[in-house]
This record gives structure tokens, sequence and C-alpha cells, in this order.
């Protein structure tokens, strides 16, 4: 995601497509796409930041491999929740199979006017889980800690908001 602070990012992909989906059918009743039981690893890159700079330097960060992952990840269905309420001041109420999802986002017209890569749908399906425990191990005495999802995401939406037409942040969807 973007900076956790001021909510700036390079560019509108991954869970700016759920952004770009709530755009278009804000003013109709919105379901969540899926039954979005999947964990949404997302982290702010500030945090990505300061971690990779402080383990690269510090001695504690040497011969180890460090997950930089939310140590308390949402599930997707709560993320896309709070995405919605936010974006759209709605909260969805109904649940569209993830298969009819992909099966409109299959169809190049479709994905191009939602401005959405059929990808997208892999977020509210995958079935990883990430272990940070020795990342949050080696950052304990930094002061770093990595934002949770509700913290930020009010600064990643007024940010897609300020900037949902600027070309440069556009992903171009095929």
């Amino acid at each position: 995601m973007g900076d956790s602070k001021t909510g700036e990012t390079a560019k509108f992909d991954g869970p700016y497509f759920i952004m770009r989906y709530l755009d278009k059918f804000a003013r109709f009743p919105i379901p969540y796409p899926g039954k979005g039981r999947a964990l949404l690893n997302l982290v702010p890159v500030d945090y990505i930041v300061d971690a990779t700079c402080y383990l690269a330097k510090h001695p504690v960060g040497e011969d180890k491999v460090d997950h930089l992952t939310d140590p308390h990840p949402l599930s997707v269905k709560q993320a896309f929740q709070m995405i919605c309420e936010r974006l759209t001041g709605k909260k969805p109420f109904f649940t569209l199979p993830s298969i009819v999802i992909l099966g409109l986002l299959s169809i190049p017209s479709f994905r191009r006017w939602l401005m959405v890569e059929k990808e997208t749908i892999a977020y509210f399906r995958l079935k990883a889980e990430y272990d940070c425990t020795q990342a949050f191990e080696d950052l304990k005495d930094s002061g770093i800690r990595c934002s949770g999802f509700g913290d930020y995401i009010a600064k990643a939406i007024d940010f897609y908001q300020k900037h949902r037409h600027d070309p440069e942040k556009m992903i171009k969807v095929r």
C-alpha cells in the first residue's frame, strides 16, 4: 500500500483495483466479491522501507530472512467492507460468487471499462498465511512497527480520491 502517513502511492494497483470497482458500482447495492475468507496481507510502504533499512544495517538482521508482513492481517471481506464504507458510505450486504466476477473480468472490454485486472480476484482466494515472528523479534528495539490496515486505509483512500484520474498512477488494463 501507500505511505501510512500520507497515503501516497506510485501507482493504483492491487487493493486500488477494489477502489476502482467501487467507483463504478457505488450507486448500486454493493456485493462482497466472493466469501472473502482469505487473509489480505498489506503493509504500508514506509514500514517496508524503514524495516528494510534497519535490518540491512543492524547486526540483528545478519544471515536471516525477515518477512515484512502484517502481524494481524484482516480477512479480504473485512478489508473490502472497510474500503467500501469509507469510499462509498455504504456497507456491502450480499455476496456475489467470485467465479461470477472472474467470468466478468475475463471479458476484455468489461475489464477495461471497470479498469480492474482479472488477477485481482486472486486476492480474494489466496490461502497463504505469512509468519512475521522473526521480523517482529528483530525489530522490537527499533521502534519500527507495522501499522494496522485500519490505521492507514483512510489516508490511502483520501489519496486515491484526490488522484484517481491521474494518468501517471493508472495501470493499463488489457
